[in-house]
């Protein structure tokens, strides 16, 4: 979730172009990359850890995008 005064920084290999941000239902703000909204999996507690990917939970399968920002459907657990 982001503060609704908060900015976005981009990091090393993100493009500052495809960072925004959406209200959720619940009125609050989440981040997004290329539109999509990002959210960390509980089981990821290190950088670079992806143990979610291809994970179906709340409705929807979890997968990391790539710097470009296109979903990445490879290397989880239902590739």
């Amino acid at each position: 979730m982001v503060p609704a005064s908060g900015h976005l920084k981009a990091g090393p290999g993100v493009r500052a172009d495809l960072l925004g941000t959406r209200t959720a239902p619940n009125g609050k703000h989440v981040a997004t990359y290329h539109g999509w909204p990002l959210y960390v999996f509980i089981g990821d507690d290190k950088p670079y850890k992806a143990t979610g990917q291809g994970e179906v939970t709340d409705g929807g399968a979890w997968y990391v995008l790539n710097p470009a920002g296109d979903v990445v459907t490879t290397g989880g657990k239902h590739s």
